[in-house]
């Protein structure tokens, strides 16, 4: 599972064995209380494994569990292991364990970031990539829905939703603004910008940011960071308009 931190509680345990003395009836119990895991999920970037704690036995020969707590059902000791490596412990209960083995948001914001999302595309008026310096230019854009992907997390078919919520101008002469309006063409105009100088070609792009949900079965949630994604540049540029006399005829 990819998650960004994780802080455990070691499990203090003692091992009891048979009145044979055999050792084949061991039991590892356990006095860390169940829920001594804790997640700080804002950065992904790790990845993390738990394994269950043998009792005796080792990863090789496992003879018996790792029991904790005093709930009912107990809890079971895991290994938790940080990018391969054993860190340490911990007691979870089966719920809390099946908590730990659902996507979390490290894991949606690991699979948005390898996804192909389209990128806004604008729309500049007049066009023909030329505007009149001191003439409002309109801006806007139809790159308005939400994208949606399924992609497979930790074994969950899970459903990404990217929802619009503001967009960014760059009008390509220093100048840009954030806006909840996609804009809309002539006569509505709604999103403009003027030019003061002429004689010169600029750069204008549109940034479009998302708020993520995901949802799969028996869970879900939304990011509490949005994400964006940014538009093409576009060349436009600007002219100043002469008059000229005409002959009347």
């Amino acid at each position: 599972m990819l998650l960004s931190a994780l802080f455990v509680a070691a499990a203090s345990c003692g091992s009891t064995v048979g009145s044979d003395g055999s050792g084949t009836d061991v039991t590892t119990v356990c006095t860390t209380s169940p829920g001594a895991l804790h997640h700080d999920l804002s950065v992904p970037g790790h990845e993390w494994r738990l394994s269950p704690h043998c009792a005796i036995g080792g990863s090789v020969v496992c003879a018996g569990g790792a029991v904790c707590g005093d709930t009912d059902p107990p809890g079971t000791v895991y290994d938790v292991f940080e990018d391969g490596e054993l860190v340490s412990e911990v007691c979870l209960t089966p719920a809390e364990h099946l908590a730990i083995d659902q996507p979390w948001p490290g894991d949606v914001e690991d699979a948005v970031a390898h996804q192909d999302w389209p990128a806004p595309v604008l729309r500049i008026q007049p066009v023909g990539g030329r505007t009149l310096v001191n003439l409002p230019t309109n801006f806007y854009t139809r790159s308005t829905s939400s994208h949606v992907a399924t992609v497979v997390l930790l074994g969950y078919t899970t459903t990404i939703t990217l929802t619009p919520v503001s967009y960014t101008w760059h009008y390509g002469d220093g100048a840009e603004r954030t806006t909840v309006s996609a804009g809309d063409a002539y006569p509505a105009m709604p999103l403009t910008h003027t030019y003061e100088t002429s004689g010169r070609t600029v750069q204008p792009s549109v940034d479009e940011t998302f708020r993520v949900s995901y949802a799969f079965a028996g869970g879900g949630g939304t990011l509490d960071n949005p994400v964006t994604e940014r538009g093409g540049r576009q060349g436009l540029t600007i002219l100043t308009a002469t008059p000229h006399l005409m002959p009347w005829d």
